[in-house]
């Protein structure tokens, strides 16, 4: 695995960082394009392994795809996809519950499996509400999760009841399978106004000429079929939230390009978060500047339920903040990548942070740091969030490093470029 010493800084740090294109954009629009009618264009594209996942699966599966440049690809929308294949959806839970749903809609039998991180990660409330629209699921293993065979003709329509509280991706995966079916399919769950990500998917696919109806914690979606678009990617407003934090906690000023308050993504809102302990936020023609406090403030308690992509880079933060912060709504975060509360909890302590935890949170007080070796356990995030103390304090190596490619591969060379002022 490869170990990644971070290069700390005296003061304070600048800079003007292009993130990649979000992920959660990336993988609905290459599923959306896959089967819409007609060619969609799509622009800013994020390649990384997720997306890699994404692309190589669709292939497989008979999409006609074409690479134009890194990020611009052009897809050719089917009606069926190739029968008998096995699908490797890797480490991307959108991959697997995002597509398990799509394939089930276009009809046909498929296999599907993934890592062994992939496969402790649940699917059983998606995966039932197939089985009641009519699909044929088998599995090889244990019980709702991979790997497993899809056997379907199709889904039937109808009314379902959706348990999302290990994951809105449940909901988002059959949303994005419901145009498909021979009947309206209402989807029933509790909280939807309070998921950023289901709104995402159902913005997206208006964008792509679906309209859904969402009336209180029920959705209705009527038989319909998705149209080839222009379509452009924001940048990534997780991947976002590293550079905006590295500027916080340095007292320093960066601008992420082309990212704007109004995007999709519900994680623009971290930087209602960095207000709040402080840091002066500017929107610009550009894009969007952070410039940090001298003395960061602690949060008291707050609720991270709707973005909880992001409590890892506020948990590196708050070490170095004047009082504690306790982040709540985060139970769900412990079936992700890793155990993300643990994972996060063993690193701050590895550090020197005074930290305790809960099924659903973590509390971290001010605390003085020193050196240590963060393992990443292989999650993206772990490893990222735990960069940003390396620029204050020396000495911090993240082990397994290369997990970064999971959404942003040159995540270190654009930490290594801001510049102290």
């Amino acid at each position: 695995m490869l170990q990644q010493r971070i290069k700390s800084v005296n003061g304070p740090v600048s800079g003007v960082i292009t993130v990649p294109g979000s992920k959660s954009l990336s993988n609905r629009a290459l599923l959306l394009a896959s089967f819409s009618e007609g060619v969609t264009h799509l622009k800013g594209v994020l390649w990384s392994d997720d997306t890699e996942a994404c692309f190589v699966a669709l292939q497989s599966l008979g999409v006609p795809i074409q690479k134009i440049s890194e990020h611009e690809l052009k897809i050719t929308g089917v009606r069926v996809f190739k029968q008998n294949q096995k699908i490797n959806c890797r480490d991307a839970g959108t991959v697997s519950r995002f597509l398990i749903p799509i394939a089930a809609a276009l009809g046909g039998s498929y296999e599907f499996y993934g890592s062994d991180r992939l496969s402790e990660r649940p699917l059983k409330p998606m995966l039932d509400g197939l089985i009641a629209l009519g699909v044929n699921i088998i599995y090889h293993d244990q019980v709702g999760f991979l790997p497993l065979r899809v056997e379907s003709q199709g889904l039937h329509g109808g009314v379902l009841n959706v348990d999302i509280k290990d994951s809105s991706q449940f909901i988002s995966g059959l949303l994005l399978a419901a145009p498909k079916a021979k009947a309206p399919i209402t989807i029933f769950a509790d909280h939807l106004a309070e998921k950023p990500y289901v709104h995402l998917t159902l913005e997206m696919m208006a964008d792509f000429g679906v309209q859904a109806e969402l009336q209180g914690n029920a959705i209705q979606v009527m038989p319909s079929s998705y149209q080839a678009c222009q379509y452009e990617i924001e940048p990534d407003a997780s991947t976002a939230s590293y550079f905006f934090a590295a500027a916080a906690l340095t007292a320093g000023e960066i601008r992420v390009n082309g990212l704007y308050r109004e995007v999709l993504q519900g994680d623009i809102h971290f930087l209602e978060v960095l207000e709040k302990m402080g840091a002066v936020v500017r929107e610009t023609p550009l894009g969007i500047t952070v410039a940090g406090p001298q003395i960061l403030k602690g949060l008291g308690e707050v609720d991270f339920s709707g973005m909880s992509d992001t409590f890892m880079t506020l948990a590196a933060l708050c070490p170095f903040a004047d009082s504690p912060t306790t982040i709540k709504g985060l139970r769900h975060t412990r079936l992700q990548e890793s155990d993300r509360v643990e994972a996060m909890r063993q690193g701050l302590t590895v550090l020197g942070a005074k930290v305790t935890t809960t099924e659903d949170s973590i509390t971290i007080y001010p605390s003085s740091l020193h050196a240590g070796v963060i393992d990443s356990h292989r999650d993206h995030r772990i490893a990222m969030s735990h960069a940003l103390i390396g620029l204050k304090i020396p000495g911090v190596i993240i082990d397994g490093a290369d997990c970064v490619k999971k959404t942003c591969p040159l995540f270190f060379e654009l930490l290594a470029s801001l510049q102290a002022i």
